[in-house]
């Protein structure tokens, strides 16, 4: 089972300085140590690795959602809203896939952002440049969360068949 995190934010501008605040919660929600904190460093894409633990953290217009594993795990999540015919071309041109309504859109692209963000070196230019080689290992699963499309990567074998368990958290001080 995975577990994903979610915090509720209201204030958006806040978001990075409220999720990174409460993930000591996370940690400890998850029988981790505070301490993995201090040992932990920020890798190229922006993960953070404390210990043997990985620590994901993504963002969508309300929410933060961290996902703390022992293996590489890419996640991304959006918040689903109208895209113009124009953006849902332009990713269908670069992808070299059929992106047809907007639920294709934030499938194709929470797919990919998930799967840059598996790795530790990699970013956006690299996906839309054709930089990312394909790794025919990688699996890429789709859940949703109070209107959020969350998509979640990796190689573990029955990933797509994986239960994700949703905790909620708070942060009192706002």
């Amino acid at each position: 089972m995975l577990t994903i995190y979610a915090i509720d934010i209201q204030d958006s501008k806040s978001k990075h300085i409220i999720a990174h605040r409460l993930l000591k919660q996370v940690l400890t929600l998850s029988n981790l140590s505070e301490n993995l904190l201090q040992s932990a460093k920020r890798t190229r894409g922006g993960k953070l690795l404390a210990g043997k633990h990985y620590i994901n953290i993504t963002y969508t217009d309300s929410f933060a959602f961290i996902m703390i594993t022992e293996q590489s795990f890419g996640i991304d999540a959006e918040t689903l809203k109208p895209v113009s015919t124009q953006v849902r071309l332009l990713l269908s041109n670069l992808l070299s896939i059929s992106i047809s309504n907007d639920w294709e859109f934030y499938k194709a692209w929470t797919a990919m952002e998930s799967e840059i963000k598996y790795y530790d070196d990699k970013g956006l230019f690299d996906a839309l440049t054709g930089k990312l080689k394909k790794n025919h290992a990688l699996q890429t699963f789709h859940v949703m969360y109070e209107g959020n499309l969350i998509a979640i990567t990796s190689t573990m074998n029955n990933i797509k068949t994986q239960k994700v368990l949703f905790k909620k958290c708070k942060d009192e001080t706002v």
